[in-house]
């Protein structure tokens, strides 16, 4: 048996790569949560907690736009002041509600709020009972606090870049991919597949919520939405992640492949037994098909720039089913060839083998499972 030559020959120093990957991941998450917290965390809390503030009176001192310019354009916000009384002691506050520190465009929603409070105007403002000097002219939401969704996104990046990126650190180097759950009545290893079927949903399905409310959010803020080429690719990509979500929401819904070894370390001139059980319902599973594969991972330079491959170097048919009851469950052999690749994992390279299942059904996501196996290095072992 032939396999294609390795990647690893070109493969060169690149150790400080996942510290680069944490360092930029952290910093997302720094960033995020930075401006999370004055964007969308306190003023949230603080409209929470104005939902029980005093009524009082006011009267309208003052009412103005205040505009500056950049060279992206004019952005505004409400300037205003009102005086209002508690007890005996006389107040004066300048904040109309929890975003006031936002600028934004759109000066006609700035101006419809000037209308509802010129200046000698008697309106009603609601006040902290445990800091008096704190009032609020509207305490409900507002749209230019859809900002704040967007550190958010920076966070949840971050948070999830650190947590996969720190899945293989410096000098992990694990003797086996191979999770064992339980051994069947004949005594074989029952592997667990790599494929979160559920989690890999629950992220697609988090993003896409996150991602279209925010565009969507910005959008309909009437005068203050974003143009619509912006608009167009942003929500075009998050039309695209809500196809996906809904995909590996089918995906859930897949008959599940159980499949048992007679060794989840194999070697080199050793037998590879296989046995499958589909569980689900399998009536629409039109093909099912079982194989060993093999890919590379390699990381390496180009002048200044580092690249990494993967590739499939290897693809071992074990079996091929149509029939139902072969489908629903069977058992095959492979014989691993010498000379075949060893599973190795380090920071620039790494081999890997599968068990990969592929059940072919018309007009739904096919099923594709892998289930991770190691291939030894060395003298064959009784099996």
């Amino acid at each position: 048996m032939a396999f294609d030559q390795s990647m690893s020959g070109r493969a060169r120093s690149g150790g400080g790569k996942h510290v680069l990957m944490r360092v930029f991941f952290l910093i997302f998450l720094i960033v995020g949560a930075g401006l999370a917290y004055p964007l969308l965390v306190r003023p949230a809390k603080k409209m929470m907690a104005a939902q029980t503030w005093e009524v009082h009176p006011c009267t309208i001192v003052s009412s103005d736009i205040e505009s500056s310019r950049s060279k992206n354009g004019i952005t505004y916000r409400v300037a205003i002041r009102y005086r209002y009384t508690v007890g005996r002691n006389d107040f004066e506050s300048s904040r109309y509600g929890f975003a006031d520190g936002v600028w934004s465009s759109g000066y006609k929603s700035k101006q419809a709020v000037l209308d509802r409070y010129p200046p000698g105007a008697k309106a009603i403002c609601y006040v902290n009972p445990l800091d008096p000097a704190e009032a609020v002219l509207s305490r409900g939401w507002e749209n230019d606090l859809l900002i704040g969704i967007i550190p958010t996104i920076f966070l949840s990046i971050g948070t999830l870049g650190l947590v996969f990126s720190g899945k293989k650190g410096p000098g992990k180097q694990p003797p086996s991919v191979v999770a064992l759950e339980f051994r069947n009545s004949d005594g074989l290893s029952v592997l667990k597949s790599a494929q979160p079927r559920v989690g890999a949903f629950v992220f697609l399905a988090l993003f896409a919520l996150v991602w279209n409310g925010v565009v969507w959010g910005v959008w309909f803020q009437g005068e203050d939405r974003m143009p619509v080429f912006l608009f167009a690719l942003f929500g075009g990509i998050g039309l695209l992640v809500v196809v996906f979500a809904i995909r590996q929401f089918l995906v859930i819904f897949n008959p599940r492949p159980v499949i048992a070894v007679n060794s989840q370390q194999i070697a080199p001139g050793e037998t590879l037994r296989v046995e499958w059980t589909l569980h689900g319902d399998i009536r629409r599973v039109r093909e099912l098909r079982v194989f060993l594969e093999g890919r590379e991972r390699a990381t390496y330079r180009r002048g200044t720039d580092t690249s990494t491959d993967t590739r499939v170097f290897a693809n071992l048919e074990i079996a091929s089913a149509t029939e139902r009851e072969n489908i629903t469950s069977g058992a095959a052999t492979l014989f691993i060839p010498d000379g075949t690749l060893h599973s190795f994992a380090a920071r620039n390279n790494e081999i890997r083998w599968t068990l990969r299942v592929v059940g072919e059904i018309p007009n739904w996501p096919d099923i594709d499972d892998d289930f991770p196996i190691t291939i030894l290095s060395g003298t064959p072992s009784s099996t």
